[in-house]
């Protein structure tokens, strides 16, 4: 039936002379929209049929079959879809994927930081040391006495910190397998309170997978009155492990550094790009091997 009618239009574009305006000012009585009638009378379901209609008379031009048609198209509404509203349904597409892909990568952004943070502590990734958690693997595990490591500590507070913050010991040595204990030692010397907040790293960076901390005091917000000072404790082991890495075959010494920031609650952790807040060059000396 759809090919019998196509046949039938391009008749009626030889009768009509193709690209000549038809003079009949109802193009319902043209002959063309007769057909379609009947043929919508038949079935019902005839927005393919005019899909196809439609896109033929565009490709072939002829004026009154194609206003004809595009009449029709209005009168039975959303059965046609004409070229135009097939452009439109796909660009109303192509904006949702857009759309889509704009929150999907807000979403992303938000999560980086605490996702960046899980991936540091699991891989070690940029200093960051294990936290122990297996307290029976600690009370069994066996000290490697043919290994010691040198470890030294480290403290920094940016400028706009006005705490003192030092290390106790500047160096211990420690075997893997074996548990230390080392202290920092912090002082509000102002007359106001301050409330501080450290973080740490650890380097060379491949040590770090196996130096677990059992207890320390950072990422925790300490508050610190006009003159009061405190002991602040670092409880760790170095992973008997780490006399099996070949990476760490000739790799005795390593430090620990942490630095001490001013918490506000109007206020985030000091961007670490900021002059201000980079480690003072005692941060690197374990590179001469005091």
């Amino acid at each position: 039936m759809l090919f019998q009618l196509v046949s039938d239009c391009s008749d009626f574009q030889v009768a009509c002379g193709r690209n000549e305006v038809n003079r009949t000012k109802d193009p319902t009585t043209h002959a063309e929209m007769v057909a379609l009638r009947n043929m919508q009378a038949e079935n019902p379901d005839i927005g393919e049929i005019l899909h196809h209609l439609i896109l033929y008379v565009t490709l072939e031009p002829c004026i009154m079959c194609a206003s004809g048609l595009y009449e029709l198209a209005f009168i039975f509404g959303n059965n046609c879809v004409t070229p135009q509203g097939r452009d439109s349904g796909r660009n109303r597409d192509v904006m949702y994927y857009v759309v889509s892909i704009g929150v999907v990568a807000i979403g992303v952004t938000f999560a980086a930081i605490p996702a960046y943070r899980i991936f540091c502590e699991k891989t070690s990734f940029g200093g960051l040391t294990q936290i122990a958690k297996d307290f029976e693997r600690i009370a069994k595990m066996k000290k490697v006495e043919d290994r010691l490591i040198r470890v030294q500590f480290n403290s920094d507070v940016p400028s706009s910190m006005r705490w003192e913050f030092k290390p106790q010991q500047h160096e211990m040595y420690v075997h893997p397998g074996e548990t230390a204990l080392a202290f920092y030692t912090a002082r509000n010397p102002t007359d106001r309170p301050i409330v501080g907040i450290s973080s740490y790293n650890l380097t060379p960076f491949q040590a770090a997978y196996y130096f677990n901390k059992i207890q320390c005091f950072c990422f925790e917000e300490q508050i610190l009155n006009p003159g009061e000072q405190v002991d602040l404790p670092v409880f760790f082991y170095i992973d008997p492990d780490y006399a099996n890495d070949p990476a760490l075959e000739y790799l005795d010494n390593i430090l620990l550094s942490y630095t001490f920031f001013e918490a506000k609650s109007d206020l985030q952790l000091p961007s670490p790009f900021d002059p201000n807040n980079r480690p003072s060059v005692s941060f690197f000396r374990f590179i001469f091997f005091q």
